[in-house]
Order: C-alpha cells, then sequence, then structure tokens
C-alpha cells in the first residue's frame, strides 16, 4: 500500500502498479475535493489492461448482450466488440442457433454510445441494426462474427470453488457466466470428486440447451441455482 498526496508521487506510483507490489491510497475529502485531481491523475495515467489496437487487427469476435425490436427499424443488437472492427453495410454470420447452425445477417447501421458511425472497434460496445433475423430467434450470448465458428456442447474447465453450501460431485447444474452468456450447464465429469469449498480441479462442462462459441473466455464465475444468485467458482480457459 502507499499513500499518494501529490502529483509528483502519482508518476511514480503509476509505474509501480502494473507490478502488483503496490495498491496506491489517495486521500479525498468529498466536502472540499482535496485529492480529486490526483485521483483523476492518476486514472489518466494507468495503462490499459488489454492492447485494443492490436485486437482491432483480429477477425470479428463480438457477444450480442441485448436485443431491441425498433420500430421502422427492425432487429437492434447491443454488442461489445471483442476483436476485429464491424462495419456499416457490412455481411456477418449470428449464431450459433439451437441446432449449431449460423444465420448471415447484414449491418443496416451503427450506433456507439447513441451516435451514429460508420465503424466499431474492439473495445467499443456498440447496436447494431440488422436485416436477416427476427428478434425473436436471437439471444443474448450469441456471437457475431465473420464466418460461423466452431460451437461447442461440452468443454473442459480448471475450477476454483470459493463458496459452496454443500458438495459438488457429477450431475450437479450450475449457470455459466462469461461475457453476455448466462447459460446453464452440468458437470459430466470431474478429476476430484467430490469438490468443496477451497477445492480446484478439471472438470468437463455441458451446456444443457445449446452450443456455444468457447472464443475470449478467460476467467469465469457459475452461479448455483440453490445459492441464490452468489458466485461460487472461478473458472480458467
Amino acid at each position: 500500500m502507499s499513500v499518494v498526496r501529490s502529483p509528483a508521487e502519482v508518476h511514480r506510483v503509476v509505474q509501480l502498479v502494473s507490478t502488483g507490489r503496490i495498491v496506491p491510497v489517495i486521500p479525498i475529502s468529498n466536502t472540499t475535493g482535496q485529492g480529486v485531481d490526483i485521483l483523476l491523475e492518476l486514472l489518466n495515467l494507468l495503462p490499459p489492461r488489454l492492447r485494443w489496437e492490436e485486437k482491432r487487427q483480429g477477425a470479428l469476435l463480438a457477444y450480442v448482450s441485448d436485443l431491441f425490436d425498433v420500430r421502422g427499424v427492425g432487429p437492434v443488437v447491443a454488442v461489445t466488440v471483442l476483436r476485429g472492427v464491424v462495419k456499416e453495410n457490412s455481411t456477418l454470420f449470428i449464431g450459433p442457433f439451437h441446432d449449431g447452425s449460423w444465420r448471415m445477417v447484414r449491418v443496416r447501421s451503427i450506433h456507439v454510445n447513441r451516435v451514429p458511425v460508420a465503424v466499431a472497434r474492439a473495445g467499443e460496445e456498440a447496436t447494431l441494426a440488422i436485416t436477416g433475423a427476427e428478434v425473436e430467434e436471437l439471444e443474448k450470448g450469441m456471437t457475431v462474427a465473420e464466418a460461423p465458428l466452431q460451437a461447442v456442447w461440452e468443454f473442459d474447465a480448471e475450477i476454483l470453488v470459493l463458496k459452496h453450501p454443500s458438495t459438488i460431485r457429477p450431475g450437479y447444474q450450475t449457470v455459466f457466466h462469461a461475457f453476455s452468456i448466462r447459460s446453464p450447464v452440468v458437470f459430466e465429469e470431474m478429476e476430484k470428486e467430490p469438490m468443496r469449498t477451497g477445492d480446484r480441479g478439471l472438470v468437463k462442462l455441458r451446456f444443457l440447451y445449446h452450443p456455444l462459441v468457447p472464443r475470449g473466455w478467460g476467467t469465469l464465475c457459475a452461479t448455483g441455482f440453490e445459492d441464490q444468485g452468489d458466485r461460487h467458482c472461478e473458472a480458467s480457459f
């Protein structure tokens, strides 16, 4: 922990924050505003966690986070662009659907922060007005890409059980969370059986209702049905 009290100390601390060795602490007064300028300078100087400029060079990968049916416009999907770019009037694919298929769609228009734009880039959240699919057919968590991607029903994960009221065994069902994906899964196989709070091990999970695209998931959480929403699993891919 390092207490930052002056702008001069900000530059020294910023160089060490990325190493994970220190945590900057800035005294702030809501009454006088003291320390707010130091906090803002620190936030402006912090290096980005992701190098979006590099990710914008790759193939498009975006996840659907919300769906709208706009009168006079038609289907509109809100997406988080994780890689590549989306261009107006481009032809893309959205899916997978329950049978694993993909649908070709055309991007009629793009909005970022409610402002019409010609391109949405990696690191941005955008809304896309599309043709070629109906809102009723689409779901949150679907993927938007330049070509159909390989979707899977099963995947392996290393999980750490952070909190759980009982034990986890094959057949246990939970809700898988990744970006905008919220999909029930079942534990098919387990390296260690049973698993309790604090246990770590490899497991095989299977989606219950439809396949999904395992791209860019990284570190995730799962929510147990009986836990009333408490997140208890951390999975690395």
